[in-house]
């Protein structure tokens, strides 16, 4: 019987590398396949970087927009000689930092007719385009 204990023993053992041993073993050389193949990557890609030319990515905190609607042109009530009454609803009054053309269409949703023929509005398309 001690020789079916060390048989058995053996049957555990080998079911144990077999089970555990060999995952682990396939594991690891996978692990140190990809080690080596990222290492040349990353070898590679920095020979790359050192021929290729930066660009530098835009920083929107210090870029300045243009004012569109400055204290010197014309407001779009006072080219519309709205009373005060038509102002109190009117988005454009309500935002006077914004373009008025663009006050408009977030208020409402839409752009209104008479903005295309706006000179605000389409001063802004000719400085776009």
């Amino acid at each position: 019987m001690d020789a079916q204990r060390i048989i058995d023993a053996l049957v555990v053992a080998g079911m144990f590398v077999v089970r555990i041993g060999l995952p682990l073993a396939v594991m690891f050389a996978a692990a140190y396949w990809l080690r080596d193949r990222l290492e040349l990557q990353d070898a590679n890609s920095g020979r790359r970087a050192e021929n290729s030319r930066v660009i530098p990515f835009p920083n929107p905190a210090k870029k300045t927009a243009p004012p569109v609607a400055t204290a010197r042109s014309e407001r779009c009530w006072e080219a519309t000689k709205c009373d005060a009454a038509r102002r109190a609803q009117c988005a454009a009054y309500k935002q006077p930092d914004l373009p008025c053309w663009l006050a408009l269409q977030v208020g409402e949703g839409k752009l209104r007719e008479e903005c295309f023929n706006c000179a605000q509005y389409t001063k802004l398309q000719k400085n776009r385009a």
